[in-house]
């Protein structure tokens, strides 16, 4: 069976059963997990071990390339490494369905290594946080359209969740409300998010949407 690597939440390496790793293997393999090409051991040495000398950092290379060895999970060339084309990974499967309107919504309801303080996951992390922000909102929007208002609202209170100030979110969520004839419950929500803006950010709502409440407002 293929190996599975799971960044999403937390690390996780698993074929049949799971399989232990040192954590400086556990940082290898989910850096090479997020590059999309295969990268220079030079430049994998220098960003796993920034604080080392080269010499030092190649060494260390060398050291995880060896506790790896046997597993199949790396690919090793003269000059580059890459992942093992065999190793499925949740983040790359998340990608490659982000915009599909019946992808899992669980793949998007966690981040990258939340918890890992590695400086190089940082731009990884940012783009993953927005990507699963865009396929929740993409997956509320098809759902939506469908009539389907059950994973439409589990997906938009998923984005708002996350980024509780995110305006397109909470478009999302007046305009389910407004779908399902609740005025009410969609001029309650318009204020407290108008509220929350205020009070956080100094700002209004956009002319957008107040556009889609203003016929609530209107009466």
């Amino acid at each position: 069976m293929p190996a599975s690597l799971q960044l999403l939440g937390q690390f996780a390496l698993h074929d049949d059963r799971p399989l232990s790793t040192t954590p400086v293997c556990r940082r290898l393999l989910a850096y090479l997990a997020l590059r999309a090409h295969p990268v220079s051991r030079a430049a994998t040495a220098a960003q796993l071990w920034p604080d080392l000398p080269a010499q030092r950092a190649h060494a260390s290379l060398r050291t995880t390339l060896w506790r790896l060895a046997g597993r199949e999970l790396v690919c090793t060339g003269h000059s580059e490494l890459a992942l093992s084309g065999t190793v499925r990974v949740d983040v790359r499967e998340a990608h490659r369905l982000a915009g599909d309107p019946e992808a899992d919504m669980a793949l998007f309801e966690r981040d990258l290594l939340p918890d890992w303080p590695e400086d190089w996951l940082l731009l990884d992390r940012e783009w993953f946080h927005e990507l699963r922000l865009r396929a929740l909102e993409a997956l509320s929007e098809a759902h939506l359209r469908q009539g389907r208002p059950v994973p439409a609202w589990a997906a938009a209170t998923a984005v708002v969740r996350a980024e509780p100030l995110r305006e397109s979110g909470h478009r999302l969520l007046l305009r389910l409300h407004l779908a399902e004839g609740n005025a009410a419950a969609a001029l309650r929500h318009y204020e407290w998010f108008r509220r929350q803006l205020r009070a956080e950010l100094r700002v209004s709502p956009s002319p957008r949407l107040h556009r889609l409440i203003a016929p609530v407002l209107r009466g």
